[in-house]
């Protein structure tokens, strides 16, 4: 009397997939907080006069999921952003600083779940 599997290799395969799933949506809701955050800390954190309002509303962020990865951008909608940071003001900067510590504690106690 042999070991007979319970299971086939379909059966394996799908439960896999659906623990990358699993994964990956729970990826995309720390990377939502980290988002939210991000958006919040660079409106409220930027040192430059925004005489149109038009710089800090644009700051937003997009997540990206495909087959093999998952990603966080959070940019701003117009193009002179940059000319902003070059003169030593804080659109993202401090941001991006933020939003590394932040993603790196919350994926952290993700994973030790």
């Amino acid at each position: 009397m042999g070991i007979v599997p319970k299971h086939s290799k379909k059966d394996i395969d799908r439960l896999i997939q659906t623990e990358i799933e699993n994964v990956k949506n729970a990826v995309v809701q720390t990377l939502s907080q980290v988002g939210d955050y991000s958006v919040n800390i660079a409106k409220s954190k930027g040192n430059y006069q925004d005489r149109t309002g038009n710089l800090r509303n644009s700051i937003n962020y997009e997540i990206s999921k495909d087959s093999k990865s998952v990603t966080l951008t959070v940019q701003t909608g117009v193009s002179y952003s940059v000319f902003v940071e070059k003169r030593n003001y804080d659109v993202l900067t401090f941001t991006e600083a933020e939003a590394r510590l932040m993603s790196k504690r919350l994926m952290e106690n993700l994973f030790r779940k």
